[in-house]
Parts: structure tokens; C-alpha cells; sequence
């Protein structure tokens, strides 16, 4: 089963975006907004973790740098590049503007959030990613 990196960071990044939206309006609704930016959080990260790990297993015989894995160098396509650091941005954004939105302090823990999208991008760059060969002495 191939995942699409591309649209889960954007499927991820709405219904963040939807659930602060609900959280806003209804108060009753931020343990919901606090537990799913928690949740999307730790994914994130499992599939930075993952990607890493990956990455360490592809370094015997390519050569894999962290630009590679958080930048997307300018060798991978254009347009996965915009759509993934847009959901990042996206993500980030909206949790900033709820955060300052609201009064509830609660709403800060949705800036951690953002962290899905880099494990989207992580994971997508060591899943299609090309590197160079490494020259073995």
C-alpha cells in the first residue's frame, strides 16, 4: 500500500483546521481541538521518526542529507514540493491565528500541529526521493 504523502498532509491539515474552527465557536469543543492537535502531533513526528530511520538505511549506499528530508531539494518535483510546504504553512498558520483568536490557552497546543506536515514531507522525500550514489572505498 502506497500512501499519498501529499494528500494526507492536506486531509491532516483540514480537519486541524476544521476542528479549531469548531473549537472556537463551541468552548466545549477544546478538549477535542487540545487531544486531535496532540494526536496529529505525535503522527507527525512517528513519520519524521520513520523517515529517519529510513534514511540512515538508505545512507550505506546513497547519500542522504537532512536537506534532502526537510527542504526537498531542488531534484524532486516542483509541484510536491509547493503542496506539501503550502500544507505546512497552512498549518501553522492556522494554529497561530487560533491561538491568538482565543482566550483559552489551550488553543497554543494546536501550534504543534504543524509538526505533521514535516513528517508528511519527511516521509514523501525518502518514499520518491532520488540521491546520488555513494561511492564506496
Amino acid at each position: 500500500m502506497r500512501i499519498n504523502y501529499e494528500i494526507s498532509s492536506w486531509m491532516g491539515t483540514t480537519a486541524f483546521v476544521f476542528c479549531g474552527f469548531l473549537a472556537i465557536s463551541f468552548e466545549a469543543l477544546e478538549i477535542v481541538y487540545v487531544v486531535f492537535s496532540l494526536c496529529i502531533f505525535c503522527i507527525g513526528l512517528a513519520l519524521s521518526a520513520v523517515a529517519f530511520l529510513k534514511s540512515l538505511e538508505l545512507s550505506r549506499h546513497q547519500i542522504v542529507t537532512t536537506s534532502d528530508l526537510f527542504l526537498l531539494s531542488v531534484s524532486f518535483p516542483k509541484r510536491s514540493r509547493v503542496a506539501l510546504w503550502a500544507s505546512f504553512t497552512a498549518n501553522l498558520i492556522a494554529g497561530i491565528l487560533l491561538a491568538s483568536f482565543s482566550t483559552s490557552t489551550n488553543f497554543a497546543f494546536g501550534i504543534l500541529a504543524s509538526v505533521f506536515p514535516i513528517g508528511n514531507v519527511n516521509m514523501w522525500a525518502i518514499s520518491h526521493g532520488s540521491f546520488r550514489e555513494r561511492k564506496n572505498h
